[in-house]
């Protein structure tokens, strides 16, 4: 379910309900509208939840005004302890952590959480408005602990002492606490997914979120499509991919028409083109001609340059915010790569309709980089200063080449982007630093080993294993894209008419 059928749900059924009952309802709809980031709305509910139901002369909890029924409804008050410990506290016991996402709420200044029990350990958590204190107060000896965190103004003091464990830290807005088996629990959740702080690599401070607007993306559109034909024609699209692409490269925006974008062949898919500007006349006119023959190019008036490129797909974010809703996953990638849609589209069916517990939510898939050094040779194009990156080693990112990002935490990152300096490593900003300061809990899921970057290996490892890899690099021949997608596309639809078949002759 997305932000906004929620959102409609919880204010549908609110008009539905009387005011005077039932007092549950409204904290869990408290906690609803916290998720959903409406604290003004989830204050006036968590309000509403026990101001006309905790009644003189012996404040007892009830729901009859007229005293009748039970004299002290617990019910009522289990709702708004839950609306304190899931809704404010955050707190969500899953299989494999505990997590908290604390703040305080309204008219208070503290607020402390007294014997919190996982898997034989006990803690306490405090929560004020200057620091958040986690205490371990005991600790089975069978699971370790490991903590994430994200730093605010800079500050973390972790205490030890003999049996007690206190982690005192400047945060927000979220913290992450992990008790496993698994001892490489605090850096990697499993094989395939990762917490968006999962690395012991801390971001600059210049890099956290302030709390004010320091990126604004006030650029103009060039060509702006809207929703016209790319989002509105369809009322529940599975895949949106928005490419990247240099003014100039129009062969190779054709080649990705006329390959894997066709939508002939995949018909729950759209692909947009996200330019930027140059000075070149000529190729400005013909960019638009272009554009009135496909209908598929985003472009605004910043210059199309390598130091630009978060520009661009901060325009992504926002475009797809505005015009692109119905769409459940993302893809970004680059006009240089070759995507096996087939597998694609497949697997997004899969984990969507088919096996919808599978589905990935708040999520970014990829190749996943877990400890990318900081590239120091003045000769590189890659390389960065003490002065713009001061640590030697990058916090958890994705490859460029080609990432995925749920539809749910678009315009999240998007409006995170106005309150994170602009970096212009494109990558690293879209997929480190604006899951790392988003207020929303972001999984990331390892993609690792359906990429194949090298491009001197990309035909030979694609041949070998045409249904298993599904992104390759191919900057050097456009031709050898056309040549390798139409054995890729040969493959697929000789394997779909077999299984075809097989399925006709099961039920003669």
């Amino acid at each position: 379910m997305n932000e906004a059928v929620r959102r409609n749900d919880l204010l549908l059924y609110e008009n539905l309900t009387r005011d005077d009952g039932p007092a549950m309802t409204w904290s869990m709809h408290a906690v609803g509208f916290i998720e959903l980031n409406d604290m003004q709305k989830a204050e006036q509910l968590f309000k509403k939840s026990y101001e006309t139901y905790v009644r003189e002369p012996f404040n007892v909890w009830t729901e009859a005004r007229a005293g009748v029924g039970a004299v002290n409804f617990i019910t009522g008050a289990g709702g708004f302890l839950q609306s304190l410990l899931f809704g404010y506290g955050g707190l969500r016991l899953k299989f494999d952590q505990f997590e908290f996402y604390p703040q305080l709420p309204p008219d208070s200044k503290e607020m402390v959480y007294c014997g919190l029990k996982y898997l034989g350990s006990i803690l306490n958590l405090k929560v004020n408005i200057d620091q958040y204190e986690l205490h371990v107060i005991e600790l089975n000896e069978e699971n370790e602990i490991n903590y994430e965190y994200a730093e605010n103004n800079g500050k973390l003091t972790v205490l030890l002492s003999l049996y007690l464990f206190v982690l005192i830290a400047l945060f927000w807005p979220q913290l992450h606490l992990f008790i496993s088996t698994d001892h490489n629990a605090g850096q990697i959740l499993s094989s395939q997914h990762v917490d968006s702080a999962a690395s012991h690599t801390s971001v600059p401070l210049s890099m956290i979120r302030s709390s004010q607007i320091v990126n604004p993306h006030d650029f103009d559109y060039i060509i702006n499509p809207g929703s016209s034909g790319i989002c509105s024609d369809h009322n529940e699209l599975l895949l949106l991919v928005y490419v990247h692409s240099s003014p100039a490269n129009f062969k190779r925006r054709e080649a990705i028409r006329l390959t894997w974008a066709q939508q002939v062949l995949f018909p729950n898919l759209r692909v947009v083109f996200m330019l930027g500007a140059t000075e070149n006349v000529e190729i400005m006119q013909q960019i638009k001609f272009e554009h009135s023959l496909y209908n598929d190019i985003v472009q605004e008036n910043f210059i199309d340059s390598y130091k630009n490129l978060t520009y661009k797909g901060i325009m992504a974010l926002k475009w797809i915010s505005l015009y692109c809703k119905n769409v459940s996953y993302i893809l970004k990638t680059d006009d240089d790569i070759i995507i096996n849609m087939f597998v694609v589209l497949h697997h997004l069916s899969l984990i969507t309709y088919e096996y919808p517990q599978e589905r990935w939510r708040s999520s970014v898939a990829c190749l996943l980089w877990t400890h990318m050094k900081v590239m120091r040779d003045k000769t590189s194009k890659w390389y960065l200063s003490k002065d713009e990156y001061p640590q030697d080693y990058f916090s958890s990112y994705c490859s460029g080449s080609a990432y995925f990002i749920t539809r749910d935490l678009i315009d999240e990152f998007y409006d995170t982007s106005l309150y994170v300096k602009y970096f212009w490593v494109d990558d690293y900003y879209i997929t480190g630093l604006l899951p790392r300061n988003s207020r929303r809990y972001v999984t990331y899921h390892f993609l690792n080993s359906i990429y194949i970057i090298n491009v001197d290996l990309v035909e030979e490892r694609f041949l070998k294993q045409i249904d298993q890899l599904v992104f390759g690099h191919m900057p050097k021949s456009i031709n050898k894209i056309y040549q390798l997608w139409t054995l890729i596309e040969k493959t697929q639809i000789e394997k779909r008419n077999t299984m075809r078949e097989k399925y006709r002759l099961k039920h003669i």
